[in-house]
């Protein structure tokens, strides 16, 4: 039996916390309406779109973590508090009351923010030029652990190649030199840029568009998920 795919396209930031719990809630609510109908089952295609929280940040600068999140919770002892009690990071809080699988949030004062332009880059290389959506969801999930859970510096030719080899779209140092300086990849990742900014109700990443035209901003939970599939699949 061919299973229905369900296209939802997501604008996100590999910066952006909320994104990797948005990721996992839809990926279990997917999980969960397969397992109440099985006899009429459906794939989840994830498409990610670029966005950027930072614009500003050139390649090969960073700023501080510990800054910016200070400023941001008005604590500039925060991530010296999470990185003591990590359970008390508001994302590992909402994912252990949603039950959510393989995530976990670690901060540190060794944490930088750093510009997520190639990072973009090579999702875009993956998803709109290859159309390997697979592998360009298999990149996101590495990009987001690897900024949120290990606290990699995503600008960093190294941890780019790290992550490229695991999504198995690139091998080398130079398949992935040669993907970020592609002008065809460039050019199209600065037009999809453009385009985040001027989404109808646009509240922010990440962003989930459906099928069915419904949008969702934000890390929802689970059964509002669900619901959305669901109401996609007329069912």
């Amino acid at each position: 039996m061919s299973a229905t795919k369900v296209v939802v396209n997501v604008t996100s930031d590999v910066a952006c916390p909320w994104c990797w719990v948005g990721k996992r809630a839809i990926e279990v609510a997917a999980a969960n309406v397969n397992a109440s109908r099985p006899n009429a089952p459906f794939e989840l295609e994830l498409h990610w779109l670029p966005f950027q929280l930072d614009r500003e940040l050139k390649s090969g600068t960073t700023a501080s973590f510990s800054e910016k999140i200070g400023q941001i919770m008005g604590n500039p002892r925060i991530v010296e508090q999470w990185t003591k009690h990590p359970e008390t990071i508001p994302m590992n809080r909402s994912c252990a009351a949603s039950n959510l699988p393989d995530i976990a949030f670690r901060y540190t004062e060794k944490n930088v923010i750093f510009s997520t332009y190639r990072a973009h880059t090579l999702l875009t290389y993956a998803g709109p030029v290859q159309k390997n959506w697979a592998a360009q969801n298999r990149l996101k999930e590495a990009l987001l652990r690897m900024t949120h859970k290990e606290g990699k510096n995503l600008d960093n030719i190294d941890e780019l190649v790290a992550a490229a080899k695991e999504a198995g779209i690139a091998e080398t140092q130079q398949e992935v030199e040669s993907i970020l300086n592609d002008t065809e990849v460039t050019t199209l990742l600065d037009k999809e840029l453009r385009e985040s900014r001027r989404l109808p109700h646009f509240n922010g990443v990440p962003y989930f568009a459906f099928p069915n035209k419904k949008n969702l901003s934000g890390g929802q939970p689970v059964e509002v998920f669900e619901a959305a599939i669901v109401e996609v699949l007329g069912k």
